[in-house]
């Protein structure tokens, strides 16, 4: 076979010539098109989504709150006027600046068109009256300020860009007014009460230290020993609790080992992780075992881009994704195996393989139903760090917000892990998605706040021990001092006094045995049931070498969840194989599209299945078992199975599955199938085919 030739370098530029030829002779789009074109796409990717909608927000607010100023004291003044407001107070109102504001047109209008000498001053009463009034804190003064500022230098080119002032050549205002001298004292007298200035007391977010998690992890491992499941727990208590406990040590190992925000965790899909195997567990033979994160929603990645270096060897094309290792030496913080265990319970009780669109971190509600298509919202997780670390008994647990595992990993990471462990900055800034150029406060705040205090504060000055923070790494130090002889005499007396405690107490409680076993072989008493979880040993689970449960033969005598005391029962107990309960499974109705497509969904849901989405049976064809309101379980499923019904047999027996027919009759199909029920009902009722429900007489 002949060589390949290569290209033929005159060919190709004369090719490329008349290919750019013809798209000056036939341009795609007029100039006009195009300068509308760059208005839309520049504001439409020069801020995320989240970001345009939460600045719109701002700003619509802030012209109702106007208009509403103005209709209220228009109003007050007519009253006054009529003569009908004897009983209004004037203590404190400025008449003549009252007056002033409300004759003036261009205050009237501060916020529509382009900005006019009124604009700062309609801003900054705006910032006071939600962050005085209304008390909001910095974050809102932030979000307000910023969503003027994008608002105005996006207007007109760059004729509002820049610090606010008046042209006297031209006789009129330009620039930004939110960057005015009265918006921007506003704004930092906000941060100086929140207490933002330098030398101030800061509320950011504790961290959650590494003493912290494994707190946590301790306190969830006595309350919810499994970490593994075979089937569907029969007890809905027991199904609660192992897939909360499950859930959010996966959530919390996620924030601290990959430093993501609260949000940025609740958001991660199955789609953002990968495995180099089929079953998940385990890489190419002689590889340590690993599964790719992906984290897509981490803040400001966007800006990351802005910063010119994606052409550094695809710097940021990789930079969200991190290869997550088992942590043997990190239990509490081993996401590995805590993830991989929240993703096999899940699947076990969603009763399918999870799908590229479920969210991780899913709404679980008290009823065992499982939403994977709705994550779990920035209350709920705030609710349930709370809630956790109260029941682990952690000091301020309130403080642990949306930042906790984030700082918490990174401040491990940087000064607190053993030696040869502790990362670089560099590695810290790529870890954490720092941009190489950013501001020192940032880290600070992350990293150095903790260090810093421990180093600078005497409020430990007291201490019979000295620690001379200031004189090593966070006291590290003190740790290497050899012991003296006065450390030596006190930790012997704490020792003594410690041992005579234990042996009195020893001795109290095995008198106390006696005396229980003496007076119960008298008189029968119920037996006491735990406070806890058992251990895995009591449910017939064994560890086996790399450190896996193994289920052997479970000890049936042994109750998974605590029950009430129950009195002896003077008759034997009947067969076990016929009394025992079947697994409570609950089947899921799964959600439709908004709008008029979420009709023609209904009706595909009411004759076919679709295990994709959790529906492995049609509607139709459901046992009654499965909704009848008779089940404690499954008793929330009855009604909106009944909801999905009338909307599909309106269209297939009443309209013969005529489209056209059934849209014109009901022309609310576009609003939704809430709408579309609402309006079904009452033809119903119209007709006698069904009856209005009879309200409730007054007592």
């Amino acid at each position: 076979m002949p060589p390949r030739k290569g290209p033929n370098p005159p060919r190709q530029k004369d090719k490329a010539s008349r290919k750019k030829s013809k798209t000056v002779e036939r341009p795609a789009s007029t100039l006009q098109q195009l300068k509308s074109l760059t208005a839309e796409k520049t504001d439409q990717h020069i801020k995320s989504g989240k970001t345009r909608g939460a600045y719109n927000g701002y700003i619509t607010r802030a012209k109702s709150w106007l208009g509403a100023f103005f209709l209220e004291e228009g109003e007050a003044e007519r009253k006054w006027k009529e003569g009908s407001g004897m009983g209004l107070s004037g203590d404190g109102e400025g008449d003549i600046d009252t007056v002033t504001l409300l004759e003036d047109e261009e205050f009237r209008d501060a916020f529509n068109g382009v900005p006019s000498k009124s604009t700062p001053q309609a801003i900054s009463m705006f910032l006071t009256f939600k962050c005085f009034e209304e008390n909001k804190g910095r974050s809102t003064a932030e979000g307000i300020h910023a969503a003027f500022i994008a608002e105005y230098d996006k207007m007109d080119g760059d004729t509002y860009r820049g610090k606010w002032h008046f042209d006297s050549a031209r006789g009129d205002w330009f620039g930004n007014p939110a960057r005015s001298a009265v918006v921007e004292d506003i704004v930092k007298s906000i941060k100086h009460k929140e207490g933002g200035v330098d030398g101030a007391e800061r509320h950011h977010s504790a961290a959650m230290s590494k003493q912290y998690m494994d707190k946590l992890h301790d306190w969830s491992m006595r309350v919810c020993p499994l970490q593994t499941l075979d089937a569907v727990p029969q007890d809905l208590a027991t199904r609660n609790v192992i897939s909360h406990h499950l859930r959010f040590r996966a959530f919390a190992s996620t924030g601290w080992t990959v430093w993501s925000r609260n949000q940025e965790t609740a958001q991660l899909q199955y789609k953002h992780l990968r495995f180099n195997c089929d079953n998940r567990r385990g890489g190419s033979p002689g590889d340590p075992e690993f599964f790719t994160l992906s984290l897509e929603h981490r803040k400001n990645w966007q800006k990351n881009l802005d910063k010119k270096e994606n052409n550094l060897r695809g710097k940021f094309s990789y930079r969200h994704r991190y290869h997550i290792y088992p942590q043997p030496n990190l239990p509490s913080a081993d996401l590995y195996n805590h993830m991989l265990d929240w993703l096999d319970c899940y699947e076990l009780l969603t009763g399918r393989p999870l799908q590229p669109d479920d969210y991780i971190f899913p709404s679980l509600h008290i009823n065992g139903v499982i939403e994977p298509h709705r994550m779990i919202t920035s209350d709920m997780a705030q609710k349930m760090i709370t809630d956790s670390a109260t029941a682990a008994g952690l000091p301020a647990a309130y403080l642990f917000t949306t930042h906790c595992f984030r700082r918490g990993g990174a401040q491990y990471r940087l000064m607190f892990a053993p030696i040869g462990e502790r990362w670089t900055l560099a590695r810290i800034r790529w870890w954490g998605g720092w941009a190489d150029g950013e501001h020192c406060d940032t880290l600070i705040k992350y990293l150095l706040d903790e260090l810093h205090s421990y180093e600078e504060d005497h409020a430990d000055a007291l201490c019979p021990i000295p620690r001379n923070a200031s004189q090593s790494h966070a006291g590290a130090a003190v740790l290497a001092q050899p012991l003296c002889r006065d450390e030596a005499r006190r930790m012997l007396e704490m020792h003594a006094v410690e041992t005579k405690r234990v042996i009195q107490e020893t001795t109290l409680g095995v008198l106390s045995a006696q005396l229980t076993c003496s007076s119960t072989q008298s008189t029968p008493s119920a037996l006491p049931f735990p406070s806890s979880l058992p251990s895995a040993s009591s449910l017939g689970l064994a560890r086996d070498r790399r450190g896996n449960l193994n289920k052997q033969t479970p000890n049936p005598n042994v109750p998974l969840i605590p029950g009430h005391p129950r009195s002896p029962s003077p008759t034997p107990p009947a067969d076990s194989s016929s009394t025992r309960l079947a697994p409570a499974i609950v089947h899921i109705i799964p959600r439709v599209p908004d709008g008029e497509k979420g009709w023609r969904q209904v009706v595909k849901d009411w004759e076919n299945a679709d295990p994709t989405r959790g529906l492995d049976v049609p509607l139709r064809d459901w046992p009654m078992a499965w909704y009848s309101r008779s089940s404690s379980t499954n008793s929330s499923q009855g009604a909106l199975r009944n909801n999905r019904k009338m909307i599909a047999l309106e269209f297939i027996d009443t309209y013969n599955r005529h489209e056209a027919n059934f849209m014109a009759a009901y022309p609310t199909h576009k609003d939704g199938i809430t709408v579309l029920l609402a309006a079904i009902r009452t033809a119903h009722q119209k007709i006698g085919k069904a009856q209005s429900r009879k309200r409730r007489s007054p007592a």
